[in-house]
């Protein structure tokens, strides 16, 4: 394709460049401008975002610390007030007593403080009693292994125990 144009038109092509040119500089500045928006606010957006976590890390940490201190406050009184039944029991008052909440006959709620499983009473002596299980009677009985009885009073403990069956079948027989 070819088209033609004469001199006269080419300088009117020229004019209007030349009106336009301010425009098209102030075009081109705008669209770079929009270009670097994106980056710019990821960049302003990743540093808001900083102060907002460096804050928001600074009111928990003060949150925290505040919690803290009032559950340290709670569990001083705690151990005030209960310091006589821990010293003449030597158990804590939650290992001994439950809160049960229930509701009465009249709809509201009746609070009671019940014994814990630890905890019966006995008539008879009209007495308490804290039965705590032995850890020992519930830990499984490992045999030992022969690093552990190379040297000790295992070989001895079996010999013993062979002459009490020996013994046991001879009495049964």
């Amino acid at each position: 394709m070819e088209k033609r144009i004469s001199f006269t038109q080419f300088n009117s092509v020229k004019s209007v460049a030349k009106a336009i040119d301010p425009y098209l500089r102030d075009k081109a500045r705008l669209e770079a401008q929009l270009a670097g928006i994106d980056e710019e606010f990821r960049i302003k957006a990743e540093e808001q975002l900083e102060k907002l976590k460096e804050k928001i890390k600074n009111d928990m940490a003060a949150k925290k610390e505040k919690l803290e201190a009032e559950i340290q406050k709670a569990e001083t009184e705690i151990s005030t007030i209960e310091a006589g039944i821990v010293s003449i029991i030597g158990f804590h008052v939650t290992d001994l007593v439950k809160k049960v909440i229930e509701p009465n006959a009249k709809g509201a709620k009746e609070t009671k403080y019940l014994p814990t499983d630890i905890v019966s009473y006995d008539e008879q002596n009209k007495q308490y009693v804290i039965t705590v299980p032995d850890e020992s009677a519930e830990a499984p009985v490992v045999p030992p292994t022969t690093e552990d009885v190379t040297g000790s009073d295992y070989d001895k403990d079996v010999e013993t125990a062979e002459n009490t069956e020996s013994v046991e079948e001879n009495l049964f027989n």
